[in-house]
């Protein structure tokens, strides 16, 4: 029996390359529901128990509802858009830039009066230095306003995007080991499953009672008998199939499994009738001739 694992890795390179068209994370989530469903399609059409079907019914819805959760983006790309022509927005004066322009300007117009109209004083030399010092200030307030007014860039706008793609080998190992822990579920179910089921053919709780082993036993000898025959190989065919569906096996004699049955005098060795066997276990001993 194929396990979720194995078809989805036997259908890895047609999901990768339905992921590769996807541009947005919904898109690659939608792909993902799809590929779930398609999964579980093909491994039901496998020989399954129907509590196995409803188990992987309810895993795939499961894994339906966190796909949301998968963190599987790839690189983020960052895209930039330049608008060119944009028009130059207003200078931004503050408070600052009006105090120090009027205190330049008015240490610009002390300095003037002090050096042309005390120039021809008796301080004349206290009055040049007064008037230079007051001119020195005055560029001093100008270049202080003038750093305070603030202008935005102008000629071009950028506008940057950034684009994240679904990361394809991310998805897949993601889903891949989803599938992996539902194998495990399941494959833990099947071993309780014919556990309990072989309880209940040991303590004759079974479908097949005790008469009907007998029965197929008798015409498992006979057909054994006759096996050269096509309605021989037939009736044995058949009953292989219906003791398989019960989980039941058939075993023809071995040197491994002769513990499993009772051997009659023969010059040759062979199965006369097939010992009855479910999960390894001996449910009805078989019979076989080579014994001595």
């Amino acid at each position: 029996m194929k396990t979720l694992q194995t078809i989805f890795s036997g259908d890895k390179e047609r999901f990768l390359q339905q992921i590769s068209r996807c541009e947005t994370m919904k898109q690659a989530e939608q792909v993902c529901e799809d590929e779930l469903s398609r999964i579980l399609s093909m491994y039901n059409d496998q020989e399954l128990s129907e509590p196995v079907q409803k188990a992987a019914l309810q895993m795939m819805q499961t894994a339906r509802m966190c796909l949301a959760l998968i963190g599987t983006e790839g690189q983020t790309k960052i895209y930039s858009r330049n608008e060119y022509g944009a028009k130059k927005e207003k200078e931004n004066r503050s408070v600052w830039f009006y105090i120090f322009f009027v205190l330049a300007f008015g240490c610009a117009i002390a300095s003037a009066v002090v050096l042309i109209l005390f120039a021809s004083s008796l301080l004349k030399s206290f009055n040049t230095i007064a008037g230079i010092c007051l001119a020195v200030a005055a560029m001093v307030c100008f270049f202080i306003a003038g750093a305070l007014v603030h202008r935005k860039e102008t000629g071009q706008k950028q506008d940057l995007y950034a684009e994240s793609r679904p990361d394809g080998e991310k998805i897949y190992h993601t889903l891949l080991a989803v599938f992996a822990a539902c194998d495990n579920s399941i494959d833990e179910m099947q071993k309780e499953e014919i556990i309990e089921q072989k309880k209940k053919l040991l303590s004759q709780e079974e479908i097949l009672d005790k008469r009907q082993l007998e029965l197929l036993g008798q015409m498992l000898e006979n057909a054994y008998a006759e096996s050269g025959s096509d309605f021989a190989r037939e009736v044995i065919s058949d009953i292989k199939f219906y003791l398989h569906k019960q989980k039941i096996e058939l075993v023809d004699y071995s040197s491994e499994h002769k513990a499993w049955f009772d051997m009659m005098p023969s010059a040759k060795s062979g199965t006369i009738r097939p010992a009855f066997v479910i999960d390894g276990t001996l449910l009805k001993k078989g019979l076989a001739a080579g014994g001595r």
